[in-house]
Order: structure tokens, then C-alpha cells, then sequence
């Protein structure tokens, strides 16, 4: 992906590290923190205004972590999705990020987790180059999937997502985006 995405990266870590530093004053035991960090890969569907649905492949970051007597965990993830290029001759690049709570169920090796949360993206158009533009948006997202323990830290796991995102530049329109996403992570 082309540059731009610090924001996001910047909104990622400006809610780690509060949540983080909230018990300072606490004995750190790695027994009270609970969590995830695990790399996604997928593919989303982008409806735009106008033009047919766009199918993109998408790459990204998901974190969840908590302590382990909180009712749900803070969920962070960042996406970049591939540059497409929509019915109507437009190319684009979708960064989002979001930030929410993920609630996780069951023992045993298999998890299955629902979340949702704020949702914050940016489109940027890439071509044609004289009516391109960028369009920020801000919305929801809500998520559901399962993840399955495959050794003492490690999972796999698959989750659906559907953003609310309100994305408007020039030439294109976003208003939603679904997709799947499998990932492979770290647990602690």
C-alpha cells in the first residue's frame, strides 16, 4: 500500500497504550492479562454507488487483549485493502481501523467471539488522477467468528465483519463494507 496509513497506526496505538498504563500502580502478572495478536488476510465486498460491487483482498492487524475478570477485552484492528479498480474505471486503496470490544466464549481449544465497535477509514482514488480525492469516513462495525487453539500459544481462526462507513470523495461513494477473514496468531 502507498503511504498515508500513519493515522490509522497512530489511533492503533493511541488506545493501546492508555488502556495499558490504566494499573500502573498494579504488580504486572502475566496471569491478570489475557489476549490476542494475530496477522488477517481476506476479502471484502465494497459496494460503491454506481458502479458494481467490488470484491477486494485485504491485509491486516488484529489485536484483542484484557484482563481476565473484565466482562469483554478492547479490540484493536487496522486493514489495508488492495487497490481495485470499480465498474466505473476507478482505483482505489481503503485503509480502516477499529477499535471496539470482542467478547470470547467457550473453553476447551475452540473460542467463538462476537465484537463490535468504531469504525474509521479513509479512501483514497488513485485514478483517474484529475478527479481523485480522498474520503475519510467514520462509522460502526460489528463481527462475529471463532478461533482455534492449534498449540499452546498459537490459533488459527475466521471471523465476518460488516462496517457502517460513511466515505464520500469526488468521484466514488462508500457506505458499507463485508467481508471474511481468516487469520493465524499469538495468544497470551
Amino acid at each position: 500500500m502507498r503511504g498515508g496509513a500513519g493515522w490509522v497506526w497512530g489511533m492503533w496505538l493511541g488506545a493501546l497504550l492508555p488502556a495499558l498504563t490504566a494499573h500502573a500502580g498494579e504488580p504486572m502478572r502475566v496471569l491478570w492479562w489475557t489476549g490476542d495478536v494475530s496477522v488477517m488476510v481476506g476479502e471484502k465486498t465494497v459496494p460503491t454507488l454506481g458502479a458494481a460491487h467490488e470484491t477486494q483482498d485485504l491485509l491486516g492487524v488484529r489485536v484483542t487483549f484484557g484482563k481476565n475478570v473484565w466482562p469483554v477485552a478492547v479490540a484493536l484492528d487496522v486493514e489495508f485493502s488492495e487497490s481495485a479498480t470499480d465498474a466505473a474505471g476507478n482505483r482505489m486503496e481503503l485503509t480502516e481501523g477499529r477499535v471496539g470490544v470482542r467478547k470470547s466464549h467457550g473453553g476447551g481449544v475452540l473460542h467463538p467471539f462476537w465484537g463490535g465497535g468504531l469504525s474509521v477509514a479513509r479512501l483514497k482514488v488513485i485514478e483517474p488522477p484529475l478527479t481523485g480525492g480522498y474520503g475519510p469516513g467514520l462509522g460502526y462495525w460489528l463481527g462475529a467468528g471463532a478461533t482455534l487453539d492449534i498449540s499452546r500459544g498459537s490459533h488459527l481462526g475466521a471471523s465476518w465483519v460488516h462496517s457502517r462507513l460513511n466515505l464520500d470523495t469526488r468521484t466514488v461513494t462508500v457506505d458499507r463494507s463485508d467481508g471474511v477473514r481468516l487469520f493465524w496468531g499469538w495468544r497470551w
